[in-house]
């Protein structure tokens, strides 16, 4: 059977740690406990802007994501591009769990060394195996560890 070509562009969603979440809603949630708890005014400007606010963390969460468009990998977090790399000068793509702040919003990562920077890229595609074989088809020169690549069956 032949293999078959990556698309041209495509988008990769972020992989979200559940803890990560847990971590959030807990934060949220300590303060209007608290303050109800002592009896201080829970006003609705303040609840309305602390909803909004975990509402906007959320989506900035879930709205980190990768795109592969044949020759770049950009990545994105809502409507911002944090980065634009060329998949030619990917060296490395290598499993990691680094707790480095990076955009992703999980610890099952992806560490990519590229040619011409000092720092590795971190980032968590839901669908590693995925993301990392669209790499590897534009490039195949990068060094991919087969621990991330599952054997088609």
């Amino acid at each position: 059977m032949e293999k078959k070509a990556p698309a041209l562009s495509k988008k990769y969603p972020t992989k979200v740690d559940l803890w990560i979440i847990i971590v959030l809603l807990v934060a949220f949630a300590v303060p209007f406990i608290m303050a109800w708890q002592q009896h201080k005014l829970l006003t609705a400007p303040v609840v309305v802007s602390e909803g909004l606010t975990l509402v906007v963390c959320l989506a900035l969460l879930y709205g980190i994501y990768y795109v592969i468009d044949g020759k770049h990998l950009t990545i994105h977090i809502g409507p911002l591009q944090m980065g634009r790399y060329a998949v030619a000068d990917i060296i490395r793509v290598s499993p990691s769990h680094n707790a480095l702040s990076a955009p992703a919003a999980s610890l099952d990562r992806l560490r990519i060394d590229i040619r011409g920077l000092r720092l590795p890229v971190l980032v968590s595609p839901k669908d590693k195996e995925a993301f990392v074989q669209h790499l590897c088809a534009i490039n195949p020169e990068i060094d991919c560890d087969p621990q991330i690549q599952k054997n088609p069956s």
